[in-house]
């Protein structure tokens, strides 16, 4: 699942404009709705590794997520309950001011 707009929030590395490749690397919490597909343990541990360290919050996630879900192909409601199941993994860790 990826937002329609991670194209947009994407990094670019390096700015040679000049440059006959140009790299760029999906946005921190682009990465996490990604991930939010398949969601297993490593998922999740990365998921709140990049909360942690401060590159997106519980309710950015839920955002940016929701407005994906709208393009996502599967089921909605599995990827609804992932979707609040790590958002509310996050909350709590916010609450704990992790």
């Amino acid at each position: 699942m990826l937002h329609e707009d991670y194209d947009l929030d994407a990094i670019p590395l390096g700015n040679n404009e000049d440059a006959p490749l140009h790299v760029f690397v999906v946005s921190a919490v682009d990465l996490a709705v990604h991930k939010l597909d398949r969601l297993v343990e490593i998922d999740e541990n990365e998921i709140i590794s990049l909360a942690k360290a401060g590159k997106f919050t519980s309710e950015e996630l839920r955002q940016r997520a929701e407005e994906a879900l709208v393009y996502a192909i599967g089921d909605e409601g599995t990827l609804r309950s992932k979707i609040d199941s790590m958002v509310k993994e996050l909350e709590e860790l916010e609450e704990l001011g992790y």
